[in-house]
Order: structure tokens, then sequence, then C-alpha cells
């Protein structure tokens, strides 16, 4: 058998007020399941477990309480009042991510057999030779020709 709760209509009322006056009376930042259980004077595993039973109004707190943190995290982040990436991490317990999703299945490589990979490779391997070869044209040093008008010298 279970050991009897300290569940009581006192501790709901002061639960709804922590949750509803976090900031001013209790000079929280934000309603937290951590702050909570400090205010009631229990432990957090005591909070989940109270949230957990139907027959208590303590899953509607904790909502309530998740809730209003959800709002509270993006707004103060944005005004500047959190640390971003403190806001950024919390924010993750309410569903928000920082992912990128990046497809790889557009790429035309993915579509080629291996024969025409090995042939678009040798298209591209050829074209760089051509490049290369044009370049190194360029870069050749021109060999110096005499001007018209100067004379040969003799011995």
């Amino acid at each position: 058998m279970s050991r009897p709760t300290k569940w009581t209509k006192d501790l709901q009322d002061q639960a709804w007020d922590y949750v509803e006056n976090y900031s001013e009376l209790y000079d929280h930042a934000m309603p937290s399941i951590e702050g909570l259980a400090l205010i009631l004077n229990t432990a957090r595993s005591t909070i989940y477990l109270w949230a957990k039973d139907s027959d208590k109004e303590f899953s509607d707190i904790t909502e309530r309480l998740m809730d209003r943190q959800a709002f509270v995290l993006p707004d103060k982040g944005l005004k500047g009042e959190f640390n971003p990436n403190i806001a950024k991490l919390m924010l993750t317990k309410h569903g928000y991510t920082d992912k990128s999703d990046v497809n790889t299945t557009k790429s035309p490589a993915n579509d080629m057999t291996p024969a025409e990979r090995v042939a678009r490779l040798e298209t591209l391997l050829s074209i760089a030779e051509e490049r290369e070869a044009e370049e190194e044209a360029k870069n050749k040093p021109k060999p110096k020709t005499r001007k018209r008008n100067e004379k040969k010298r003799t011995k």
C-alpha cells in the first residue's frame, strides 16, 4: 500500500498562486516545476506524480505552468531579458528544435549509375585539363623578336 499523499486543497491553491504570480510574489524569472516544488516544499518527483493523478486538479496546474513557461521563454528572450542560449535550450522542453533539414536526394549524382558517374568525372577531368593547358599557354613567356629597323650585327 502506498503512503498517504500530503495533497490538500491548501497546496492546490498555493500551486495556482505560484503559477499565476511566480514573478511578483516569488521573484522567479519564469514558472517551473522545480520552483513549484520548492514553494510547496515537496520533491519534483511528487509534483510529477500528482500531475498524473486524474483525481486531482494538479494536471491542469502543471499544464498551465508549462504553457506559461512556453510563452515567457521566447517573449523574454526576444526582449533581451533572458540569455538567448538558455532560452533556446529550455524551449526544447516545449517541442522547439534547432535543426536544418538537409535533403541530399536532389543531387544529380544520386540519379546516375556508376558508369554514368565515371563518364561525368572523365568529362570534368578533360575540361579541367583543357583549362589548365590554356592557362599555361597564357603564362608561357613569348620569344623575343627583333625590331624591323634594327641592324644585324656582323663580326
